[in-house]
């Protein structure tokens, strides 16, 4: 048994908290809540200083050590770890504590209609539970003595036929002490079930979802885990909220699916996830959009979905709308070599309207039956402003909608020209004066990237926010960059070829994740500054590069943040052609320039062309090789 005091202890999204242990020689101890005897303590119950003793454990793949079942010195030891051979049969609540709130939804969900009502009761499924547990005999169970494991059949079988087992782990739950396994996952066909209703159905960024709640909700503590079990519970009791056009209706028919979480404003409305639906590649087909909530605002919702909810305009309808603007403006190329998806002109649109509207820009007649924003692009024909018309909608239904539907007041009539046409002589006739084109940057200087020197004749290099770059957004650099700049083996070993490279980015964001909780102790810190000096090298090299041609920054706007900001070409590479993208804006407090973040070429196109189309070099539209192919990735 190891003796030690805690050193630093924070708060942290996915494990309720993390910390350090100075241990008694001196060694320091990496923790999470994982690793205490009891699972329920808070991040406000433990405190830098108290004394704690732990058992030793190996490094993980990481090189990090966590140690095992910490407790506050004094306090009794957890009961030693037994591995039983044979299941107790006829003794099912000693054998495992089931967690029933967390097996319903995937339950469910796995065997569908066949289900039953009167399964969803969870006093009921447990018993069905426990009277199947009484049927099966020793050769059932399969153990794991390497990870203290066992599963066995629950009773249930999925829409597709195969068995639904229980998935369960040693139990060091508190409150749950007479049970020698607990349980709160499934297996079915080698597969892991344990998100629910929403598997498979929802792409979303559960960590997203989580920040959505906290800045919708005040006091919002629960990490990751509990978050998604809480709304999957609330899935399970209220069911899932599919509309067509404001009415209920099927999953099948809907164009909107909201989300109930099981979250309340102060208010007490509760909080919903809106989703759209895609088609993506992704394979879900539906999305999550963000937040809403009983007459909620539009600015609630994502910016690039203001146009199509305040217009109402269908999802379906809208390749024919962006085929008949590209078709009257300039002739430009608007996709990426995607043929017929217009993904340049649709991203152009959908957050032109939103920066108007922000700017109040969207004019209306007098009489408010119509509304015009200019769109900024010019008529091939006559190089005349291209203007979109909104005809008021008159509703006469008498049918209530949904309280989540949001009645589009105007829809659209058409983009026109000014004097041209029906539509052209409503904007010369109803109103007083039309929009000017949009505008992002306050005078043509602001557009002009500057270069600063030191008293050397150096080229000052800009500020950055390095944690953001190489950990949070990790994904967004090249993998050969980070493996040519790491030498800790245990790194090595995550960014090895023959990986997953979406687990890849993961693991090595986990790796790095005391960096950010400020729990890293010095050879983490080591590896850190060594993959920080590499990336100070790229951009010393890109701004430097910059000397030589200033003009290769291209003024640009974030739809994101609302903000004009700069794109500098970057290579991680070490090519001559760049390879990504630097978002940087103009500082405040003495500092002249901040870079923020990284982009792709794509993306970096997609806000560029926000402002105007890009004349350099670099980001040219032939040039750029696809490389997200995501064109509402955020910041």
């Amino acid at each position: 048994m190891v003796k030690g005091r805690i050193k630093q202890i924070s708060q942290d999204d996915r494990f309720t908290f993390r910390g350090v242990i100075s241990a008694e020689d001196g060694t320091e101890y990496m923790f999470n809540s994982r690793n205490w005897a009891k699972r329920n303590l808070n991040v406000e119950d433990i405190h830098e200083g108290d004394e704690v003793e732990f058992e030793k454990k190996e490094p993980n793949k990481n090189g990090n050590v966590y140690p095992n079942w910490i407790r506050f010195a004094g306090e009794s030891a957890p009961p030693m770890s037994t591995f039983a051979p044979k299941h107790c049969q006829g003794d099912f609540k000693g054998f495992v504590f089931i967690d029933t709130g967390a097996l319903l939804p995937p339950l469910k969900n796995l065997v569908g209609e066949a289900f039953g009502q009167e399964n969803e009761n969870p006093k009921k499924l447990y018993r069905v539970l426990a009277i199947h547990y009484n049927q099966l005999e020793d050769k059932d169970f399969v153990y794991s003595t390497e990870k203290e494991t066992v599963q066995f059949p629950s009773g249930f079988t999925s829409k597709e036929g195969h068995s639904i087992d229980l998935y369960c782990v040693k139990n060091r739950e508190t409150g749950t002490e007479k049970s020698t396994w607990y349980c709160n996952k499934l297996i079915c066909n080698g597969e892991m079930n344990d998100e629910g209703i929403l598997h498979g159905l929802v792409n979303a960024d559960w960590y997203e979802i989580r920040s959505g709640l906290m800045e919708n909700v005040k006091d919002v503590k629960d990490d990751v885990n509990t978050v998604v079990h809480t709304i999957e519970t609330r899935c399970f009791e209220t069911g899932l909220i599919w509309l067509k056009e404001g009415m209920e209706c099927t999953q099948d028919d809907a164009d909107h699916l909201f989300v109930p979480t099981g979250y309340y404003l102060e208010d007490n409305r509760e909080l919903y996830l809106y989703c759209t639906y895609h088609g993506g590649k992704k394979g879900r087909g539906w999305y999550y959009d963000g937040f809403t909530y009983k007459d909620a605002p539009l600015t609630v919702y994502d910016k690039k979905l203001w146009l199509k909810i305040w217009a109402g305009i269908k999802s379906a309808d809208w390749k024919n709308i962006c085929e008949d603007v590209a078709n009257k403006a300039l002739v430009e190329k608007w996709t990426f070599g995607r043929e017929g998806d217009y993904g340049i002109l649709s991203n152009y649109l959908v957050y032109t309207f939103a920066h108007e509207w922000n700017e109040n820009k969207i004019y209306f007649s007098s009489d408010e039956r119509y509304a015009v924003f200019n769109t900024g692009l010019a008529d091939r024909q006559r190089y005349k402003y291209i203007y979109a018309l909104f005809k008021k909608v008159e509703n006469d239904s008498q049918t209530p909608k949904h309280f989540l539907y949001i009645p589009s007041q105007y829809q659209l009539s058409s983009f026109t020209i000014s004097g041209i046409g029906g539509d052209g002589k409503i904007l010369t006739d109803k109103f007083e004066s039309l929009p000017n084109p949009p505008k992002y940057f306050d005078k043509r200087s602001s557009t002009v990237w500057e270069l600063e020197f030191d008293s050397n004749n150096g080229i000052t290099i800009p500020e950055y926010d390095d944690t953001h770059i190489l950990i949070q957004r990790c994904e967004r650099l090249p993998l050969e960059f980070l493996r040519r700049n790491v030498y800790n083996e245990s790194l090595k070993n995550i960014l090895d070829e023959k990986k997953d490279e979406e687990q890849q980015y993961k693991d090595f964001r986990e790796f790095f994740a005391p960096i950010l909780n400020n729990t890293a102790n010095e050879e983490l810190n080591k590896t850190y500054r060594e993959l920080n000096n590499a990336l100070k090298g790229v951009i010393e090299n890109a701004v430097k590069r910059l000397s030589w041609n200033w003009r290769a920054v291209v003024p640009s706007y974030h739809p994101e943040t609302d903000e004009s900001c700069f794109l500098l070409p970057v290579s991680f590479l070490g090519t001559a052609k760049p390879d990504r993208a630097m978002i940087a804006t103009a500082g405040k407090g003495g500092v002249k320039y901040q870079i923020h973040t990284v982009i792709s070429l794509e993306w970096a196109y997609l806000d560029a062309r926000l402002v105007c189309r890009p004349e350099s070099e670099w980001l040219a539209i032939d040039s750029i090789d696809s490389q997200s192919g995501d064109e509402n990735e955020k910041a």
